[in-house]
């Protein structure tokens, strides 16, 4: 439900979730833009609510607004709430494929290139690319002051992967939403990673697309979706290019940058364990719950011992050296997994998706990952609040590409046998199956 009279003032407002006793516990540092964005961008359906209160531009640069956000959902006009059933019951919208895609604000944004950019009541998107490094100082200046001066004061949303310059050997995660702007740490650059751990076939598909590659820096670059209304996308280009380093600043390679002010190498260092030694980051990691800061330490350190394709280190599955990734699944779903699962397994897609790349069998890392869903719902300490939300938690799964249709039909086709915790998980699954079938 969206409410078109107050959506704009909502993505501009600085209130934290816990201002408004709306957090998920202890520590959610989200702000209102933040959760307001999140839910756009993954909804099926969007109501857009109290439509007799705006004017017709108004309401024509919301709905803008929600089609560049979220493509894929069917927007519904209403006033004073009224919205027959009819137009939510029996509707079977879940499609795997779209799902599947969903949130891929990049590869969207790369098909779209072809056409003209197109401006529908000031509402307008652009990518912008950069294959040198950010200065994080500037960048920080630049989008995280309030208000936030020239033409990227004009953004409501920007989201993507960028190149700090004091983190050569990791991607961050750069999102904002509203007034609020965030960079945190992302998995590691695949040019981090010797390439004897790379899956089979990356080097050939990365090397070919030299939109992401070239020989001296490999797959580091920044690409962030930018979304803003009346928006200038030149000047907010140029406003972007001049938070990356200068040729002097290149010039003076990876160990000056290194030094550079940056206003995130506290945060980050606290995120990713900071100089504690590595039990101490691994009891962190667990600590914090599967959060996308801490699955990108998990998979960083299992990179820098060994993961490769189909194989972890035993730093992290201590019991089993060169267990497979399907084992640090095993250990994320066990550990890391909480009450609040479906919104950790959507929060953490990127890096999940990671993980699922290395995977040398994935019709076999499938079934065992609905094996875990089975055993967390069932079997965990979160199983009475989660059994009902199986299905659920089995879409979210499908929504981010880590299991397929025919791996969740061909589980639940197989009955619960002897095992009543099967049982159970199968029955909960069922409103999800039934819309599969459908």
């Amino acid at each position: 439900m969206v409410d078109a009279a107050s959506i704009f003032e909502e993505l501009g407002s600085i209130d934290k979730l816990a201002d408004r006793g709306w957090e998920a516990g202890a520590g959610d540092e989200r702000t209102v833009p933040h959760l307001l964005v999140d839910q756009l961008e993954f909804a099926d359906v969007l109501v857009l609510n109290k439509a007799d209160l705006v004017s017709e531009a108004q309401l024509g640069a919301v709905q803008t607004l929600l089609k560049r956000v979220n493509a894929r959902a069917e927007v519904i006009t209403t006033e004073h709430s009224v919205l027959p059933p009819a137009h939510l019951l029996g509707k079977a919208r879940f499609d795997l494929r779209k799902a599947e895609e969903h949130p891929d604000w990049l590869k969207e944004a790369r098909e779209d290139e072809h056409t003209p950019e197109t401006v529908e009541y000031g509402i307008s998107s652009f990518v912008y690319r950069a294959k040198r490094p950010f200065h994080p100082q500037r960048l920080a200046a630049a989008l995280g002051s309030r208000p936030r001066r020239g033409a990227l004061g004009s953004l409501l949303r920007l989201k993507g992967f960028a190149w700090l310059a004091t983190r050569n050997r990791q991607q961050a995660h750069a999102a904002l939403a509203g007034t609020q702007f965030s960079l945190t740490p992302g998995p590691p650059w695949w040019s981090a990673i010797p390439r004897s751990q790379w899956p089979g076939g990356l080097a050939a598909e990365l090397e070919a697309d030299k939109e992401c590659w070239n020989e001296e820096y490999g797959d580091r670059r920044s690409e962030l979706v930018c979304i803003g209304r009346e928006l200038d996308h030149a000047a907010a280009a140029e406003e972007l290019d001049l938070c990356v380093l200068t040729e002097e600043e290149m010039a003076g390679g990876e160990k000056s940058w290194a030094a550079l002010p940056d206003p995130y190498r506290g945060a980050w260092d606290r995120q990713m364990g900071g100089g504690r030694p590595e039990a101490e980051q691994i009891a962190h990691s667990i600590g914090a719950g599967a959060t996308p800061e801490s699955l990108a330490r998990l998979i960083q350190m299992a990179s820098q011992g060994g993961l490769r394709e189909g194989n972890i280190s035993k730093k992290i599955v201590k019991e089993q050296p060169g267990a497979p990734v399907d084992s640090l699944f095993g250990f994320i779903f066990d550990s890391m997994l909480g009450d609040a699962a479906v919104s950790q397994i959507k929060r953490c897609a990127s890096e999940l998706r990671q993980l699922y790349a290395a995977s040398p069998d994935k019709a076999k890392t499938q079934r065992v990952l609905i094996g875990y869903v089975q055993k967390l719902v069932t079997d965990s300490p979160h199983a009475a609040a989660l059994l009902s939300q199986t299905a659920t938690i089995l879409e979210a799964l499908c929504g981010i590409g880590l299991l397929e249709k025919d791996a969740v039909l061909e589980w639940h086709a197989k009955g619960s046998g002897p095992s009543k915790a099967a049982g159970k998980a199968r029955e909960a699954a069922e409103p999800f199956v039934n819309g599969l079938k459908g």
